[in-house]
This record gives C-alpha cells, structure tokens and sequence, in this order.
C-alpha cells in the first residue's frame, strides 16, 4: 500500500468515526398520566365502575394488562358407552379484565394526543340452561384523540339488548 492510499484510509477513517460513535440519549419527555374509566350503567344507576391509570413519557409507548384468566367447563360424555358412560369435564381459560395499549404526546399548545387501543372484558353471570358456563362481554375501541388537559372525553358508548349501557371515558394530565 503506498503511502497516498494510506493516508486515504486513515483519513476517511478519522471523518467517519464520529458517525460510528454512540449518539447521546434523548432528553425526557413529559410524563403524562392518562386515566381510563370503563362504567357500566343500566336505567341511569351505575352497576359497575373500573378505573385505570397509567403514566406515559411523551412520544412513548405504555402498555397496562390488568385480569384473570377464568376457566371455561365444557363435559363430554361417549355416546357408545351406554350406561357405563362417565362424564368427562375439561376446562379452557380465557383471559378477562382490562388491556390497554396507548401512545401518548403532547403539542405545544399543551393539548395531549392519545393513541392505540383498550379491550375491556367482564364476567355478565352464567349462561341460561348452561350451569357453570360464565357470559363474558367483552369489547375493543381504538383510539386516536386530542384532548385537553385535565378534562375527560367519553370515547366509546354503546348499550347492548339486556339495556345496560357501557362507556369508555379517557382523561390525560401532565405531570412534569
């Protein structure tokens, strides 16, 4: 390698080692808490109230999970073996509770985006004629809304054909 060449690669060397080095991390955001309320209501009276709060970092993303997983039976019984038949019991378990998946931001204008999405899944009794097989209700919403500070928005509201009423209200803040 001659001398010219080498000085060549020690100088592209030298100019890219900057672009090579580790950049420095991102200043903090703002924490914002976003508080989720799921109630449900039938003829004007609350019959059920959840409310979750959870603190995201501008510009990040927050999870919460928060449930049980509950076991579903399901009994068989072998048809060809008469009499002698043994019911057998077997379980599933599905998962009930909440979820939530956000991404939270805040503009210069101090207003609050509020991104991603909730499930929400609740035991409603047992099914008619079925003793032991619990009704789950459960339902989604996505969301994607601009909020102001400190005041709550009722996302999602909907009433199913028993006349109970369920609604999804989000609220965000900023702490720092």
């Amino acid at each position: 390698m001659t001398n010219r060449a080498l000085a060549a690669v020690l100088l592209c060397s030298l100019a890219t080692t900057p672009l090579l080095a580790e950049a420095p991390p991102a200043a903090p955001g703002d924490n914002i808490q976003v508080t989720i309320v799921v109630t449900a209501e039938r003829d004007g009276k609350v019959e059920q109230s959840k409310t979750f709060a959870l603190v995201c970092r501008d510009g990040e993303s927050t999870q919460l999970s928060v449930g049980n997983r509950v076991p579903i039976p399901a009994t068989t019984v072998n048809p060809d073996a008469g009499k002698d038949a043994t019911p057998v019991t077997s379980y599933t378990y599905q998962n009930v509770g909440f979820l939530a998946d956000l991404r939270c931001g805040r503009l210069k204008d101090g207003r609050i985006t509020v991104k991603g999405g909730c499930d929400d899944s609740s035991l409603r009794g047992t099914a008619p004629g079925a003793p032991g097989q619990p009704i789950v209700t459960t339902f989604r919403q996505e969301i994607d809304v601009l909020l102001a500070p400190g005041k709550p928005l009722t996302v999602a509201r909907f009433s199913d054909m028993k006349g109970q009423t369920t609604a999804l209200t989000i609220e965000a803040k900023p702490l720092d």
